[in-house]
């Protein structure tokens, strides 16, 4: 996506240099849109599904497996994790207007069953989701994980001012993949503490 929306691509373009912002705009508001979709979906499948009696049992195996995931991202253990491994079409670059095609790399980034899901993350939250029966809690939860998905290509675009740095900062992305595992392993510990704590 830095290489779609960093202003060295914008540098001899009608649409001016600073149309990069609006790209990285139509980006944020297209994942979070994503987000919110997928997140009612999810709440509205939990409400229609019926209720359970083992509700609390339920909240305890999201707990647990909270925690057997953060170990996951810390790399003590192996669990699965699946996905569709491709990313966003390519072709869409050509196909459609840079504005449209960077809303539409959002959507399909923040509704993140559809492209590489870089975290197991996802997948609780998707549980939480489903098990909390609310459309509006779904929503809420997976718009802030479409949003935060979406923030740092803000910094790195706006630092991509020619196609040596794209280069870099795209290598760079790579190299930080550890530490945002590391990062979602503590937060998925939390989460899990959080249930245990004000569910169960």
């Amino acid at each position: 996506m830095v290489g779609t929306i960093a202003p060295v691509v914008y540098r001899n373009s009608p649409l001016g240099k600073y149309a990069w912002v609006k790209s990285a705009a139509a980006y944020t508001l297209g994942s979070v849109v994503g987000g919110l979709v997928t997140g009612w979906i999810l709440g509205v499948l939990g409400r229609s599904a019926p209720s359970s009696p083992h509700q609390g049992l339920l909240l305890y195996l999201i707990s647990f497996l909270a925690f057997a995931y953060s170990l996951h991202e810390f790399g003590f253990i192996t669990l699965p994790h699946p996905q569709i491994k491709q990313q966003v079409p390519e072709h869409w670059r050509r196909r459609f207007h840079p504005y449209i095609t960077a809303a539409l790399f959002g959507i399909l980034l923040g509704t993140g069953f559809t492209t590489f899901i870089p975290t197991a993350t996802y997948y609780i939250i998707g549980l939480v989701a489903l098990v909390h029966r609310s459309p509006f809690l779904g929503a809420l939860i997976f718009a802030i994980y479409g949003l935060t998905r979406s923030s740092l290509l803000w910094p790195l675009s706006r630092l991509a001012t020619n196609f040596e740095m794209v280069e870099l900062l795209t290598n760079y992305m790579d190299l930080t993949k550890p530490i945002m595992r590391q990062f979602n392993g503590f937060a998925l510990a939390i989460l899990s503490a959080f249930l245990i704590g004000t569910y169960l």
